[in-house]
């Protein structure tokens, strides 16, 4: 419920500026917000949002569902709420690995790792998944490319105790 609530919060404010820019005097952050709102590693977050909620939708089967209770035995979904739960954490877990993937292969504007910390992103090697496409995401469940980020990970994990 919060990433679509996300989702539709930025695609306003989105839209509320593309209307400011095209005002005839747009305000300085107006100005800024466009520009930022357009840099490729904004683009690529916020089409990766769209991606999360999909997969979200389709595998963790929350589609069309919505819960503002938020209390696991007041769920209106009953004993469906059990599987909803499980699922729901399977998809989790696979996106923050992704998410661990992309900000270790893509850049972006305001986060620059120390030096010491170098070997463990990959800005110039080819992207081993493409995580603004939901397709690509799946096949990569499938054909064990998630698998090669998550030994990565672990890696990871293990020397940098994190």
């Amino acid at each position: 419920m919060q990433l679509r609530e996300q989702i539709a919060a930025n695609e306003q404010r989105k839209k509320e500026n593309e209307e400011g820019m095209k005002s005839g005097k747009p305000s300085w952050m107006t100005k800024h917000m466009h520009e930022y709102d357009n840099r490729p590693d904004v683009v690529r977050r916020d089409k990766m949002r769209l991606v999360e909620l999909r997969f979200y939708d389709k595998v963790g089967l929350t589609e069309g569902k919505k819960c503002e209770v938020r209390h696991r035995y007041r769920c209106p979904f009953g004993e469906e709420s059990e599987r909803l739960v499980e699922e729901g954490s399977g998809v989790r877990n696979i996106w923050r690995l992704i998410e661990w993937y992309d900000s270790h292969w893509n850049p972006c504007h305001y986060d620059t790792p120390c030096v010491s910390d170098m070997k463990w992103y990959h800005y110039d090697e080819p992207s081993i998944i493409d995580v603004t496409s939901y397709e690509d995401i799946l096949k990569a469940v499938e054909d064990d490319r998630l698998l090669k980020i998550l030994e990565e990970r672990k890696k990871y994990e293990k020397e940098t105790g994190s």
